[in-house]
């Protein structure tokens, strides 16, 4: 015959008394961390990557772009509202042609820039 009292309280789970409970709930939640870490990291690099090829990219444009309007005649700067000595910056981001000064008469602009003015 079993000699256990009746009411007797079961045997309580592995818990926070438990030292190897305890190990493997640190260990679990470091594991979750870490693995957290190394994503945000992988992210935030590949981010870098993107940014620095879209900015390659931009600079290549700027440049073909650059290279385009230095072969364009005068007569042609002129037709989209530029001369020679702002090509250098058309690519600041505040340029504004014709900001300051009177922007150059397109060469088939036949009106006297008074009548344009108005």
């Amino acid at each position: 015959m079993d000699n256990r009292p009746i009411h007797s309280t079961p045997e309580p789970p592995a818990t926070a008394t438990d030292p190897a409970a305890i190990r493997a709930a640190a260990a679990a939640a470091r594991d979750a961390e870490i693995g957290a870490m190394l994503r945000r990291a992988v992210a935030a690099v590949a981010g870098g990557v993107r940014w620095f090829f879209e900015m390659l990219q931009a600079w290549r444009e700027s440049r073909e772009a650059y290279q385009r309007l230095s072969t364009m005649s005068d007569r042609e700067l002129a037709d989209i509202g530029l001369d020679r000595g702002q090509i250098a910056r058309v690519f600041d981001p505040a340029f504004r042609p014709g900001a300051g000064a009177e922007a150059p008469a397109a060469a088939n602009d036949s009106a006297p820039a008074a009548r344009r003015a108005a």
